[in-house]
C-alpha cells in the first residue's frame, strides 16, 4: 500500500531538501581565497583611447569554486558580480569615472555566465563573452597626467536573483526561475571582495 503527501507537504519536503542541497555546497566554498592581479599593455594611455587592461582573478584555495564574469550591468551595480576600475591621480585622490546603466534590460543568467577554477587556476572576468566595464571608456576623457588604475570585484551569497537580469522582469508567478545548473554553480560560489594591485599609467 502506497501512502502520498498531501501536495504541501511534498512542497515543504521538496524546498527542505534543495535548501539542504544548497547548504552543503556552499559550506565546501567557506574560506575561499581569491587573489586578483592587472596589467597594463601600455603605461602610456593617448586621450581619447581606452587603456588595454588584463584582469587576473586566481583562485588561492585548496577547493574548486566558481565565480562569475563580469556581466551587463556588473559595472553600474546593477546586478551582482560587482565589477569595477577605480582611478587615483598623482595625489592618490579617486577620480570619478563612474558609469550609469540606463537601459532597463539586462541580459539573461546563463551557465556560461560561470567560470570553474580548480585550485591555481585563473581567469579573466572581463575577456571573452563577458563584458568589459564601461570605466575604461571615462578613462578616454581623463586630462593628460599621471594615473594609478586597480580593479574591484564583488560578489555576495544574499540570494541568486542578485545576479540575474531578465529573469527579474518575467511576468511569471515566481520571476526568479533559472535552470538548476545556474543554481549549481551559484551554490559554488563563495562571497568575495577582491582588490587588485594598482598600476600607474600616463595619459598623453
Amino acid at each position: 500500500m502506497s501512502v502520498s503527501l498531501p501536495r504541501s507537504a511534498a512542497w515543504i519536503l521538496f524546498v527542505w531538501s534543495f535548501m539542504q542541497l544548497l547548504f552543503s555546497q556552499a559550506a565546501a566554498v567557506e574560506g575561499a581565497t581569491v587573489s586578483c592581479q592587472i596589467s597594463l599593455e601600455s603605461d602610456v594611455v593617448k586621450r581619447g583611447e581606452a587603456p588595454a587592461v588584463l584582469v587576473t582573478l586566481r583562485n588561492d584555495g585548496g577547493e574548486a569554486i566558481v565565480l562569475p564574469g563580469c556581466l551587463d550591468g556588473s559595472d553600474a551595480e546593477k546586478r551582482y558580480p560587482h565589477c569595477r576600475f577605480e582611478v587615483f591621480d598623482a595625489k592618490g585622490v579617486a577620480v570619478d569615472v563612474s558609469t550609469n546603466h540606463k537601459c532597463g534590460n539586462l541580459g539573461g543568467l546563463f551557465e556560461q555566465c560561470f567560470v570553474r577554477l580548480q585550485p591555481g587556476e585563473s581567469f579573466d572576468p572581463t575577456a571573452g563573452d563577458f563584458f568589459i566595464p564601461n570605466h575604461l571608456r571615462r578613462i578616454a576623457n581623463l586630462a593628460p597626467g599621471m594615473y594609478e588604475l586597480r580593479f574591484v570585484y564583488v560578489t555576495e551569497k544574499s540570494g541568486i536573483e542578485g545576479y540575474m537580469g531578465v529573469e527579474r522582469r518575467l511576468d511569471q508567478p515566481n520571476p526568479f526561475i533559472t535552470t538548476p545548473a545556474v543554481r549549481a554553480s551559484y551554490a559554488a560560489m563563495p562571497a568575495v571582495r577582491v582588490v587588485s594591485n594598482r598600476v600607474p599609467f600616463r595619459v598623453e
